[in-house]
């Protein structure tokens, strides 16, 4: 049996043992992870590595895990949330709840910090705003949008399989990994959202398709290099300390639910205000990518965001469908009625 034909019948195997459709990802992508997999165990084809597969059916997890990309760590691509933050959550908001936005009056030390940590005298002092020196009644005493304003937990809401709600507030974060981005996304909305949002419902929706990586999400317990980019003052707030690491907090937690899910063949998920999918399309063919990009079209209200990365650009109908609302941070928008 040829190289190629072996690859292809690995691939059937695959599908029909985990469902995981990998003739759906790029050709070249899928080799790499399960030629390094292979090494790792001393295989050197891949008609000797369906034989093992045979032996060793517990491998098939081994597989699912060398291709699931679990890379990323709190506030990755920090432009990325100043632009959720100070773009996406104003126009949410004044809809849903017909509130401005808090960023209306900022701090001028925002600017110092904008290409580095998201936000402005809020997040991006990092404590040494000299106006304020990240003294909550300073803050408020001078009109800057200040930290802490929000002193308990945002009430979660339930997932819903209805329309629109004006008081609910969903975000999707697909291919959570290990669950820093979406938990990013909670200690943003618990900084910018105050009291009179008390009747807001928060819900936040983490998915990805390993279990370890959703294991490890649900602990919420993280070493040093997957909070650098996070302000001490934040990380006191958000954290504590433990072991040499640091454990997010229940107020954070709360508003975030993992789940496994399949992009490709799990259910199609509706009703979301915004989609965070980033880094993930990169590794799926063309066709693929197509067919995610309408799904998650149709996954957001009507006038819903989606927010992609970096170096992932809309491809198909898509393109035609989505506005787009910040081209660098890659943030698109399904029009609103």
């Amino acid at each position: 049996m040829s190289e190629e034909l072996a690859f292809n019948v690995l691939i059937n195997r695959i599908y029909s043992k985990t469902s995981l459709d990998f003739s759906r990802y790029k050709r070249e992508y899928i080799k790499r992870r399960i030629s390094g997999r292979m090494r790792a165990i001393g295989v050197n084809s891949y008609a000797q590595y369906l034989r093992y597969l045979e032996k060793n059916p517990e491998e098939y997890a081994h597989i699912m895990d060398s291709v699931a990309i679990n890379v990323t760590e709190f506030f990755r691509d920090p432009g990325t949330f100043f632009a959720f933050r100070n773009e996406v959550l104003p126009e949410i908001l004044s809809r849903k709840i017909g509130r401005k936005s808090r960023g209306e009056k900022v701090c001028g030390e925002a600017e110092k910090w904008r290409g580095n940590v998201p936000g402005s005298c809020d997040y991006g002092a990092r404590g040494d705003c000299e106006k304020h020196g990240g003294n909550d009644d300073g803050m408020r005493a001078t009109g800057c949008v200040g930290l802490g304003v929000r002193r308990e937990a945002l009430r979660s809401g339930a997932e819903r399989s209805g329309t629109e709600r004006s008081g609910t507030l969903r975000i999707w974060s697909a291919g959570c990994a290990s669950g820093e981005e979406p938990y990013t996304i909670a200690i943003i909305l618990l900084e910018e959202l105050g009291d009179d949002l008390g009747n807001l419902l928060v819900s936040i929706l983490a998915t990805d398709i390993d279990d370890d990586a959703l294991k490890k999400a649900m602990q919420g317990f993280y070493q040093q290099f997957s909070l650098k980019n996070i302000p001490p003052n934040i990380l006191k707030k958000y954290f504590h300390s433990e072991n040499g690491g640091y454990r997010i907090k229940d107020v954070v937690k709360r508003l975030v639910r993992f789940r496994k899910h399949d992009l490709i063949s799990g259910e199609k998920l509706r009703y979301f205000d915004v989609i965070f999918c980033r880094n993930v399309m990169i590794y799926f063919s063309r066709e693929l990518q197509e067919r995610l990009f309408m799904d998650f079209y149709n996954s957001l209200n009507d006038g819903g965001f989606l927010i992609i990365g970096k170096t992932e650009t809309l491809t198909g109908e898509a393109r035609e469908k989505f506005i787009c609302v910040n081209v660098q941070e890659r943030i698109f928008r399904k029009p609103p009625r």
